[in-house]
């Protein structure tokens, strides 16, 4: 089977999720190989989970006074602050028959992946014990306010977050893999119960 890698590249936010929606597109249409896409973003950002309210989990006037986008995903998950880190898409169509047609054993082949690869860099990171997260009216709208099962964890704390799209042709999956991070400007930017 052959992939198709798109290097490392850096741009706003509504290029970033304009370039994965299209690439996810062609890919579960058979146009594209499966897809593995590294990129960066400039100016920093907050992108949203497809089901998130903006105006109940995002200061709105603090991204904008801050000059911080704002970008709705098309995957689900919670709201990240993309400022130091390394983002991935991964598209697959289900006609490559690379992975499962289920969510949680998708995420558990593409973590062990992940801290495969950080492990050859010297970083040794597990996957958060698999297990259903239950709706609470208190849980934060931030995707690193907790880890999800399957989810990279270091020294106990999350490093990567991610979350999906899937059609009855394949999936999109959006990662970020945190180089620092900021809590204080995180929580100034993503609300909290």
């Amino acid at each position: 089977m052959t992939w198709r890698l798109l290097p490392y590249q850096t741009y706003n936010a509504f290029y970033n999720m304009a370039i994965d929606e299209a690439v996810f597109r062609e890919t579960i249409k058979n146009k594209q190989p499966p897809t593995l896409r590294f990129f960066g973003w400039r100016p920093s950002a907050v992108s949203i989970g497809y089901f998130q309210e903006l105006k109940n989990e995002i200061n709105v006037e603090r991204c904008r006074s801050t000059g911080v986008d704002i970008v709705r995903r098309i995957t689900g998950g919670k709201a990240v602050y993309h400022q130091a880190e390394i983002t991935y898409a991964l598209t697959a169509g289900n006609s490559d028959g690379l992975f499962p047609d289920d969510l949680v054993r998708t995420y558990e082949i593409i973590s062990v992946c992940l801290a495969r690869g950080l492990s050859e860099l010297g970083i040794h990171a597990h996957l958060a014990k698999a297990g259903a997260l239950h709706k609470r009216p208190d849980r934060s709208p931030c995707c690193f306010a907790e880890p999800s099962g399957n989810e990279l964890l270091v020294a106990g704390r999350k490093i990567c977050g991610s979350a999906q799209m899937r059609t009855h042709g394949g999936f999109l999956q959006h990662g970020s893999l945190l180089m620092s991070f900021d809590p204080v400007e995180t929580a100034a930017l993503i609300r909290s119960p």
